[in-house]
């Protein structure tokens, strides 16, 4: 960075000081008699949606820092899902229905899970540093993203449950939500801040990622040479080695991943699975984190399972593998659910670890083949293939190059490729399908007039999905879009398409309701790698190929 744009950036940043601090005391000039604290308070919960819930969640507040405040809201937040998540371990060890327990069990993991994104958000914040304000704020909101999701996903798991404990749930994680949503509310407007001063835009690379000998200083040797080298080509160094065969360390994933040792400078850890189908239900949980699985490829290391809603599992646990841990990275292997169609949902990859990656890998299944849960995810040269919603959730997740193929439904059934869970306007969620192949298989070719296929449709109110620089063939429906029954989200999500080809991209019979955007390059570039996924802070050093902006390769 040059010397001009250094002092921009401090001037910028000094500004953006000025003004935080500016803003914790602006609204309240007037009443002289409040206190220098209640003043603050009254000031940073002014802009925010549930304005009582914030006051009384920064009441015990003996600070004037604006800093301070919103980690007092993070932590405010924190301590509302720690008491439902003691409500719901609770209910769960009296509950008799079946269906009632499941649901239970699917908070107590969901809510620990969102405990865990506010406590990073919580020591974000108080490392906050202005100089790193950009990456920081997009870690913070990114996190804060996830909470909301996982609240969510708890809420979900009671869908048709009536009964006493989704009330007390629904209750008991009302506060907790209005703090979210405040506090996202919070960061958003320091992000926009910060983003109005040119030269704050981008941050410089973390000292995370400080090279050695092309690579960051966190890919250990062996991942250097692994990704330096195609694994069907040459031998794989890995930590350990899975062969269902008894030649490797272990004869199932579930084993080598008991086995990961801690690693508490993050050393990333590398399990090769050796070619072979693998019936295993694998579970990576959120504190396993730097964790690099490695196949012999896509059609030769398969996880496959048949777990799905209609024989009484819950969607999310239906899933054949799960990844909830961060840096995480799959490559070249298969994906399977093979339920099929009559099942409903039934997952076959179910991803929710921030700053995950999926490289040269099979996912098949029908409805819900794919759920994209959280945080922010990258797929690069992937097949994925189903029916109903089949890459479904609420991550920021960016789809390169890769095959999404559309099977045959049941009888009288519609497909719908994408279903984006958005329920927060300020979360920085959103599916991106960039310079991929939207096709459909031969068996759905043949009824394709009669089952007809939309891009995708809003789960939640906020969904946001975008087609850019895509080719479409003739396999889906001229309008394009298709609405969530019973709901308006169609007013109010955001739906985009830019730059695609092929007999069915964009024409003059696409839906155009109030969530069906028209949007110009420079809208299109916020939701590309470089900057709606922060891909030059992790991607890039992966040794994945990526495309950062509008050129892809």
């Amino acid at each position: 960075m040059g010397g001009d744009d250094e002092k921009k950036r401090k001037a910028g940043i000094n500004a953006v000081t000025s003004m935080m601090m500016m803003l914790a005391m602006a609204h309240c000039a007037s009443t002289s008699h409040v206190s220098m604290t209640q003043k603050a308070v009254q000031a940073i919960c002014e802009p925010v949606k549930y304005k009582e819930t914030c006051k009384e969640s920064l009441s015990l507040a003996n600070t004037t820092n604006p800093r301070d405040l919103i980690r007092i809201g993070f932590d405010a937040a924190k301590r509302h899902l720690a008491a439902a998540l003691h409500t719901s371990t609770s209910l769960t060890k009296t509950e008799t229905d079946p269906q009632t327990e499941k649901a239970l069990k699917v908070c107590n993991q969901m809510l620990d899970m969102a405990i865990y994104d506010l406590q990073k958000s919580f020591d974000k914040m108080g490392q906050f540093e202005l100089f790193r304000v950009d990456e920081y704020l997009d870690d913070i909101q990114t996190w804060l993203s996830g909470a909301v999701t996982y609240r969510v996903t708890c809420l979900d798991a009671f869908e048709n449950n009536t009964s006493s404990a989704r009330r007390k749930m629904e209750k008991t994680l009302k506060a907790a939500a209005e703090i979210n949503t405040n506090a996202l509310s919070m960061v958003n407007k320091i992000k926009n801040l910060v983003k109005s001063f040119d030269g704050l835009g981008k941050s410089r690379p973390r000292p995370l990622f400080a090279r050695n000998h092309g690579y960051p200083v966190w890919v250990d040797h062996g991942r250097r040479k692994l990704l330096a080298t195609n694994s069907t080509e040459g031998p794989v160094v890995a930590d350990a080695v899975v062969d269902k065969d008894q030649s490797g360390n272990f004869t199932t994933l579930t084993a080598a991943l008991a086995a990961v040792p801690v690693r508490p400078d993050n050393k990333t850890y590398v399990i090769h699975v050796k070619e072979g189908v693998y019936e295993e239900k694998v579970t990576i949980p959120y504190n396993l984190t730097h964790l690099t699985v490695i196949g012999d490829g896509p059609d030769k290391t398969i996880f496959t399972g048949r777990l799905n809603f209609v024989d009484g599992t819950l969607t999310v646990d239906t899933a054949t593998f799960s990844a909830l841990g961060s840096n995480f990275m799959a490559m070249n292997m298969g994906f399977k659910n093979t339920a099929g169609a009559v099942k409903e949902q039934a997952v076959a990859l179910h991803v929710g670890g921030d700053m995950s990656i999926i490289y040269n890998c099979s996912i098949q299944a029908y409805q819900d083949t794919l759920y994209a849960h959280a945080h922010r995810q990258f797929y690069r040269d992937c097949n994925i293939s189903g029916t109903i919603d089949f890459i479904f959730g609420n991550a920021a997740a960016v789809f390169q190059n890769c095959l999404l193929l559309i099977r045959k439904p049941l009888h009288g059934q519609d497909n719908m490729i994408t279903a984006h869970g958005r329920t927060e306007p300020g979360a920085n969620t959103g599916l991106v399908i960039q310079n991929c192949t939207i096709s459909g298989e031969p068996e759905y070719l043949g009824v394709k007039d009669v089952s007809r296929t939309y891009l995708g449709r809003p789960w939640k109110p906020y969904a946001r999905t975008l087609i850019v620089d895509s080719q479409i063939d003739d396999v889906i429906d001229r309008s394009g879009w298709a609405t969530w029954p019973g709901a308006d989200y169609d007013k109010t999500c955001w739906f985009a398409e830019f730059r695609n080809r092929g007999p069915g991209k964009a024409g003059r019979l696409r839906a155009n309701w109030p969530g069906i955007r028209k949007v110009d390059a420079v809208q299109v570039a916020d939701f590309l790698p470089e900057n709606f996924i922060y891909a030059d802070h992790w991607i890039e050093q992966s040794g994945v190929p990526f495309s950062p902006g509008n050129k892809t390769t």
